[in-house]
């Protein structure tokens, strides 16, 4: 048999059992077929690499780099080579792997890296999601049709779940004025919790007033399906200038901050696109290709962290939001303990 027949059908197999392994998690048989055109589109060494493959995962297309033969390649030279791929293609891509060590798989969702490892393991974020939600028939659209609040609206709710001081009944100019908000956004606000039954919108002493009913406990475990990840993309930066970033402590060296889970040593810190595209503007940082030792990592978030933080760490409830799709059982249990801390 000689090689390239050989790694087809090495290829072949990993496809098939990518099949199975999702036919068993959705109960839906996924399409899958060649893409050789994707390939033409990035570098040539990423051609030699991999094999790509599209295909829908429920209502999510997807395009699949199933990595030819048994090459070894380290985490960060994967979320290299995602990185590459995501500034030229359109289409969410996922990295498929025939075997991966524990410790792999765990770096690869710390950088936020999707990939499958057939039978073992999966972490595709989109179609996760929609499938716990679609496995969940409590869950309702908003009226825009979308599963999730807007990060906006994100914002006033774990406001109100973490600071005591957010009373119980306000009107939307006061919520407007203590977040910085526009009237408009306040009002569209209101219109997604309403539409999701999340609060109450009233009119009272002709103010618009959101009120929020019972416990601020039961409020967070109503409200957690509509909640996304703050989490936009990441970064990799060397630090240039010797002043001091005021940016926030985010990812595991967060939660270690938190709970008893131990720092990895790997710096990762939350930032807004302004502030990030400011910073990188001024030269204080520097952008690098892959994650390296000396590299921070950047999250670019949905809103600024600053708004919800008392501290040092981004708050409590977005970390946890952050990395609850994290499949390491420490970093779960440390969620645990995060929430177990928080004051209702």
């Amino acid at each position: 048999m000689n090689r390239l027949y050989s790694r087809n059908l090495f290829v072949k197999d990993i496809i098939q059992s990518l099949v199975r392994y999702v036919e068993a998690i959705a109960g839906i048989a996924p399409k899958l077929e060649p893409a050789p055109d994707v390939l033409q589109k990035l570098p040539m060494y990423l051609s030699r690499l991999y094999e790509a493959w599209k295909g829908d995962l429920l209502d999510h297309h997807y395009l699949f780099f199933v990595l030819k033969g048994r090459t070894h390649l380290t985490p960060a030279e994967v979320a290299g080579h995602s990185r590459v791929a995501t500034r030229e293609l359109t289409d969410p891509i996922a990295f498929v792997f025939d075997d991966l060590e524990s410790f792999a798989r765990q770096r690869l969702v710390r950088y936020r890296v999707p990939f499958v490892v057939p039978g073992r393991q999966m972490y595709l974020p989109l179609f996760l999601i929609d499938l716990r939600e679609r496995g969940r028939g409590r869950i309702r659209p908003s009226a825009e049709g979308t599963r999730h609040l807007s990060g906006s609206a994100q914002v006033l709710l774990l406001h109100y779940l973490q600071k005591k001081r957010a009373p119980k009944l306000c009107s939307l100019r006061e919520w407007a004025g203590l977040l910085g908000y526009s009237a408009m956004t306040a009002t569209r606000i209101a219109g997604e919790l309403r539409d999701t039954q999340l609060c109450k919108v009233e009119q009272r002493m002709r103010k618009t007033v959101l009120d929020f009913d019972g416990d601020r406990h039961v409020l967070w475990e109503k409200v957690l399906p509509f909640l996304n990840t703050p989490v936009r993309r990441l970064s990799y930066v060397q630090v240039i200038s010797k002043g001091q970033l005021s940016w926030l402590q985010a990812g595991i060296p967060a939660l270690s901050h938190h709970s008893m889970l131990a720092d990895d040593g790997h710096a990762v810190v939350a930032v807004s696109t302004s502030e990030y595209t400011r910073v990188l503007a001024e030269g204080r940082v520097q952008e690098v290709p892959f994650p390296d030792e000396d590299a921070l990592t950047v999250e670019h978030w949905r809103y600024r962290p600053g708004i919800l933080s008392d501290g040092p760490t981004v708050d409590p409830l977005s970390l946890y939001l952050s990395l609850r799709e994290d499949p390491d059982e420490r970093v779960r249990g440390a969620l645990n303990e995060l929430l177990e801390g928080v004051q209702w």
